[in-house]
């Protein structure tokens, strides 16, 4: 078999193993309770013997002392069980070191239990089965003081069980111990369940049925039951004996009764063909292990290594659970690894094995061994000391808690394992199982030698671009590494790299970010020139051999060449905000890539190098679909005087769309397109765009108004004179244009309407006539004549009109025409400029008419003049009524200001009704005037006083003569006016009705500041 033959080529091959054997110093004595002596308190702590920290494994004694030997022992859940000789069965909490139940096995009187014995447990430490070469078997769970013998089982010597290790089971839930498997002594594997009973004669067993016989009759010494992870109804059973690793697979019964089996039709399946292993040998153990690396304290995986202890050596592999069937094994990739040599002697088979996940410790008689299964090196041995040198009997490992045991009938001892994976990494990197190792290395040190390792296998391997990623996650310095590509001249396995090296890289490290992105913009750039190389190439060859059939390989190259553009075109975007702009383009230009400028410009939104780029191809539509996209004013100032010669509508209507444009900016390109343009029939842009500058957005400014006009002065055409017109009529009074400049222009251009129109928007009527007179237009004259409001002005025009059609024309009834539609001319005013002998036969009628309206004129006079002087007298009747009014007032009454008599002093009587002293009223409506009227006031009642004492002087001087008598009256006419005029202000209206009061009604009626005391009196 293949298995032997890797066994005796290993064999021959020797390998040192490294161990390390421990000295074993006396630990303090733990007496249990119950047997022999006092327990200690606390809890459970394991003596340290032969302790090495350093090791994955050391060995601990557990201290106490017995009187009796120990037949069996098993661990499970922390839970320690031990038989004693004396059919007595000890329980101990490993986690409370006084929780130790001693439990009586009902054996005969004077019987003494042998070291035959065998002890199996459940994962839950709820259920114990004990079973004796003489085929006695005793059953005990939780909770019972004393064990149950199994009739039902009487003369079956039971080698070996597989416990349920389903959820349900070893959750604990239920007392029952679900369905299990017996391995006997003959060689049969019974099915039962046990579900106790507190009475005493109550059967426990809920059934039992035997499921299979092994062909050749032998001991069952290993059993082990797993339902697949992905199909808890798939079970895989694997069973050993001394020669002999069977694996059953198939389907159960998960609706059976009691009187049927869990596991019967999977057994039913195999029997015909049963799948095993053989290796004779009749030393050999026998002993199988599991090992589950998925693991979880308080609960079982699914177990996914085994190891059979054979004759010949250690038979060993993963369990892969996939679509097995029935005859098929679940153990893959399986080796047999020979026992570890002795120095001096061939190699020993162990009696008892368990599996660790990288390991397996295997137990002599006297000494321990743990064998890595990576390699089959011996990683640690050291020695049992045990009372009296007893004979190691078993290795235990408890599932639960992962706990691992060895027992002599004499002392305990505990295995420590620290650290089992912390060289495994080595093992996998030295196989090159890269993967493997790195996710074994434990620190970053490890991992980095993981990583440099992989790099240069693949390096070697000429696998480059694989290495470069490597190489960039490892601490192996930049150049080093750059180098090595450099030297090989692989821009592939560079680019990766530097791809790698970037994106690990945080924002701190701006400056590296430039560099190495710089860099690999340089080389994208120079693979995507290789691949136009090679696309050049390929269509040369497809052309000038005429051979389609290689057209396969342009289409690669194409589509590789995409992807790489795509890629990079990424990358540029990525990294835009790190790399500097100006560098980027010179690379960009220094190979030649259009495209990726255009790309790169566009990323960017520096759209004014694409219009630029255009432009300078020529390919002017698209500079000017780039601009319409992406406008800008600065972008339209500094590209429109290129593109407007090529496409000025298109433009102008781009134009038109930017309200924030300033249109004086843009004259130079409007020059050099009038300069260059040929419009036939084509409409002036520049003019399109002014104009509707002008009338749509209210433009004023006077740069942009003068050269409209300068353009309509100068374009030809019949209707540009009009366009002209209609341009400045639509300005109305407020022209923006210069109106000088623009006489100028349309004179320098011959635009005589406009001209004329331009003289009577300066009011210069007189210009304008003679200016329509100069070019006998006397349409334009006439127009012009009728724009003055001033109608001598009017007059003065409308006669020169009539003098140019007697002395130009020479035609007399124009000249009469003219002053008839003038409607301010007469005939008689035009008679003047006829020659002297001019017949007037033809204006005798005329003259006739003037006459009779003279003298019509004349009679209308002389009424008005008559009504006039009528009304005047009128007039001044009622003025003098008006001064001769009165009131009759009462003795009593008072003013209605002061409530003082009214008599005291000079009063004033309005019509309302209201009365007031002369200087109550001054007072008042002082106060309500404005600052003019109260300085007239005050100037008038000042002269009002002097008057009055020059009067009163005079009156005392005057002696009679003739001169004093004549000042006296001039002082009493100036005091007479000054007294009007005052009581013309202060008496106009009634201060108490009039529209004084009225404005009032706005003020407050207590000023906080002029009125603080009374303010102050209202607070309560």
């Amino acid at each position: 078999m293949s298995l032997l033959d890797d066994f005796v080529e290993q064999n021959r091959a020797k390998k040192s193993s490294g161990h390390a054997a421990f000295d074993q110093p006396q630990g303090a004595s733990l007496l249990p309770n119950g047997i022999d002596g006092n327990v200690g308190g606390g809890g459970y702590t394991p003596g340290v013997l032969g302790t090495n920290k350093a090791g994955i494994f050391w060995l601990d004694k557990v201290d106490f002392t017995i009187s009796s030997r120990m037949l069996a022992l098993q661990v499970s859940s922390d839970t320690l069980f031990i038989v004693f000789e004396r059919g007595k069965l000890l329980r101990v909490n490993l986690q409370k070191a006084d929780d130790i139940v001693e439990i009586e096995i009902p054996i005969s009187k004077g019987e003494i239990l042998d070291g035959n014995l065998k002890l199996y447990v459940d994962p839950t430490a709820r259920h114990v089965i004990i079973s004796t070469l003489r085929g006695t078997n005793y059953y005990h769970t939780s909770g019972w003081g004393k064990a149950k013998i199994l009739g039902k089982l009487k003369d079956t010597y039971i080698t070996a069980v597989a416990w349920n290790k389903s959820p349900k089971a070893v959750s604990g839930a239920s007392n029952s111990t679900y369905p299990i498997l017996l391995g006997t002594q003959s060689g049969d594997i019974l099915e039962t369940e046990f579900q106790p009973s507190q009475e005493l004669f109550k059967n426990d067993i809920k059934y039992l049925q035997k499921l299979y016989e092994l062909p050749q009759p032998e001991p069952v010494l290993g059993l082990n039951v797993e339902p697949f992870p992905a199909d808890q109804r798939k079970y895989h059973v694997i069973m050993s004996t001394k020669t002999r690793l069977y694996q059953f697979v198939g389907f159960v019964d998960v609706f059976s009764g009691n009187d049927k089996a869990l596991f019967k039709t999977l057994f039913a399946e195999n029997s015909k063909m049963p799948n095993y292993q053989e290796i004779p040998g009749d030393e050999s153990a026998g002993t199988l292990s599991v090992f589950s690396k998925h693991h979880e304290k308080g609960s079982l995986g699914a177990s996914s290594t085994a190891a059979w202890l054979t004759s010949m050596g250690i038979y060993y592999g993963e369990l892969v659970y996939g679509s097995q069937k029935a005859g098929d094994s679940v153990i893959k990739g399986a080796v047999l690894l020979p026992y570890p040599e002795d120095e001096t002697s061939t190699p020993e088979v162990p009696i008892s094995c368990v599996l660790t996940e990288f390991h397996i410790i295997l137990l002599y008689p006297t000494r321990l061994k743990a064998v890595c299964v990576l390699n089959n090196v011996i990683i640690y041995e050291e020695s049992i000391s045990s009372p009296n040198s007893e004979p190691a009997q078993a290795i235990l490992v408890d599932l639960i808690a992962q706990t691992y045991w060895v027992y002599s009938s004499a002392a305990l001892f505990e295995i420590g394992i620290s650290d089992e994976d912390r060289d495994i990494w080595r093992i996998y990197l030295q196989r090159n199982q890269f993967d493997l190792a790195s996710k074994y290395a434990h620190d970053n040190e490890e991992k980095d030698i993981v990583l440099r390792a992989q790099a240069n296998h693949c390096f070697a391997s000429k696998q480059y671009k694989q290495s470069a990623d490597y190489y960039a996650q490892s601490t192996m310095s930049f150049e080093e590494t750059v180098l090595k590509f450099v030297h090989i001249k692989n821009n592939d396995a560079l680019q990766r790299y530097l791809e790698v090296k970037l994106e690990a890289l945080g924002t701190k490290d701006r400056m590296q970010i430039s560099l190495i992105a710089t860099w690999l913009i340089e080389i994208n750039l120079a693979i995507l020139n290789t691949f136009d190389a090679k696309i050049s190439s390929a269509k040369n060859d497809i052309s000038s051999n005429n051979d389609g059939s290689q057209s396969h390989i342009l289409r690669n190259l194409e589509a590789e060449k995409k992807v790489s553009d795509d890629s990079f075109r990424e990358f540029l975007s990525k990294y835009r905000k790190y790399t500097e702009k100006t560098v980027v383009y010179q690379l960009i230009k220094s190979h030649g890539r259009d495209d990726i400028m255009l790309y790169y410009a566009d990323m960017l939104g520096e759209y004014h190098r694409i219009i630029d780029y255009w432009a300078k191809m020529g390919e002017y539509r698209k500079a000017l679909e780039v601009l319409g996209k992406h406008v800008t004013p600065n972008y339209i100032y500094e590209y429109a005087i290129i593109l407007i010669q090529h496409h000025p509508e298109e433009l102008v209507d781009i134009l038109m769309r930017q309200p924030d444009l300033e249109p004086r900016k843009l004259i130079p390109a409007f020059v050099k397109y009038e300069q260059k343009a040929v419009y036939n029939d084509r409409r002036n842009q520049a003019i399109r765009y002014l104009m509707f500058c002008v009338q749509e957005q209210k433009n004023t400014d006077p740069v942009v108004h003068n050269y409209l006009l300068t353009s309509l002065a100068k374009q030809g055409g019949v209707d540009a004179e009009h366009s002209l017109l209609t341009y400045l009529d639509s300005q109305g009074q407020s022209m923006v244009c210069n109106l000088d400049y623009a006489l100028r222009v349309c004179r320098k251009y011959n635009r005589i309407q406009t001209c004329v129109y331009l003289y009577t928007k300066l009011g210069h009527h007189e210009d304008a006539v003679e200016l329509a007179l100069e070019c006998n237009d006397l349409e334009l004259a006439q127009i012009s004549a009728d724009k003055p409001k001033d109608r001598d002005l009017q007059r003065l025009l409308w006669l020169k009109i009539a003098r140019h059609a007697i002395n130009k024309e020479g035609d007399l009834k124009l000249a009469r025409d003219i002053a008839c539609s003038s409607k301010i001319l007469e005939i008689e005013d035009i008679l003047p400029y006829f020659p002297d002998f001019t017949q007037i036969d033809d204006f005798k009628e005329d003259i006739c008419l003037a006459l009779e309206d003279y003298e019509e004129e004349q009679q209308k006079l002389r009424i008005g003049m008559e009504e006039s002087i009528q009304a005047s007298q009128a007039i001044q009747s009622d003025m003098q009524d008006l001064r001769n009014r009165f009131t009759i007032l009462a003795m009593d009454e008072v003013c209605q200001q002061c409530d003082q008599p009214l008599f005291l002093s000079q009063s004033s009587v309005f019509p309302c009704g209201h009365t007031f002293h002369t200087e109550c009223l001054t007072l008042q409506v002082s106060m309500s005037s404005n600052r003019i009227q109260i300085k007239r006031i005050r100037e008038l009642q000042t002269a009002i006083k002097e008057l009055s004492r020059q009067q009163r002087k005079l009156k005392l001087l005057q002696a009679g003569t003739k001169s004093k008598h004549h000042e006296l009256e001039e002082l009493f006419a100036k005091l007479k006016k000054a007294r009007e005029g005052l009581h013309e202000i202060v008496a106009r209206e009634c201060i108490l009705c009039g529209e004084a009061m009225i404005k009032s009604v706005t003020e407050v009626f207590v000023d906080q500041d002029h009125d603080a005391s009374e303010v102050s009196s209202w607070i309560i």
